[in-house]
């Protein structure tokens, strides 16, 4: 036994001096050290930087659309650990077996002088109920609101650590409109500074870009003439699988 003890100390001694004396040996090693050092330290800041953050998702509930929906619902519950909150302004009460928290009204109940000038104002109609009737929405960092048709795989982790501060996350979506440079940024989803988005949503309400009233004119507009702090998410692609024509007729691939 003590001679086996001799021989492996021998042998790790020897071992010792070869790394010691050849530095490609003693750069590998610390080179190992610091890999694992910086990946343990970027684990620890993405975790301490997830930000507080919820999803809004806006549905027109019409029978045409339930079944929709109610997939959307269930995928999103299953699939993101953010809170989930649902405006429906449909008006009917189809959803509320899906234990999820959902608000509704019904639209066409509502004065047509909210919606003068054109379908964005429905869009931010919702919105704006959304605040009204669910309190909780003030006291996340942001709230996202993401149009109801649309299931994202991999967007949570994009969402949920986005740094504080900024009044307004737009989407990746963007172009030149009517001549206007930045005139143009898709809405299928918005985020909101928690705190201000109240106040975000009644400047919206009343911004007048030159080019049109359309809440994807708005947006470019509202953060040009308020020089806002805003943020634009990275490309997120939608599966082929959860692909779904909007009004137009056009099918989104990516957002």
């Amino acid at each position: 036994m003590e001679k086996k003890k001799l021989v492996n100390i021998t042998r790790i001694k020897k071992l010792a001096n070869i790394i010691l004396n050849n530095p490609v040996y003693i750069y590998i090693i610390v080179g190992l050290l610091l890999l694992t050092i910086l990946i343990y330290l970027l684990n620890q800041y993405k975790h301490k930087k997830k930000n507080n953050s919820c999803i809004l998702l806006t549905m027109y509930n019409e029978p045409s659309r339930r079944e929709l929906y109610t997939d959307v619902i269930k995928w999103w519950k299953r699939n993101t650990d953010l809170d989930i909150y649902v405006v429906n302004s449909y008006g009917d009460n189809s959803l509320n077996n899906l234990n999820a928290n959902i608000v509704s009204f019904d639209q066409s109940k509502i004065d047509p002088s909210h919606f003068k000038e054109t379908p964005t104002d429905y869009e931010i109609f919702s919105i704006q109920y959304a605040i009204d009737n669910i309190k909780e929405l003030s006291n996340y960092d942001y709230v996202f609101k993401i149009t109801g048709k649309y299931r994202l795989p991999g967007a949570t982790d994009i969402l949920s650590t986005i740094p504080p501060g900024y009044q307004i996350i737009i989407q990746n979506s963007h172009h030149d409109a009517e001549g206007i440079k930045f005139g143009w940024n898709n809405s299928e989803i918005i985020g909101f500074n928690g705190q201000n988005i109240k106040k975000i949503i009644n400047i919206l309400k009343t911004t007048k870009p030159k080019n049109g009233m359309a809440l994807e004119k708005r947006i470019p507009t509202y953060i040009k003439e308020n020089k806002i702090k805003y943020y634009r998410l990275p490309q997120i692609n939608i599966p082929e699988d959860f692909r779904v024509k909007r009004s137009d007729g056009k099918i989104l691939e990516k957002l």
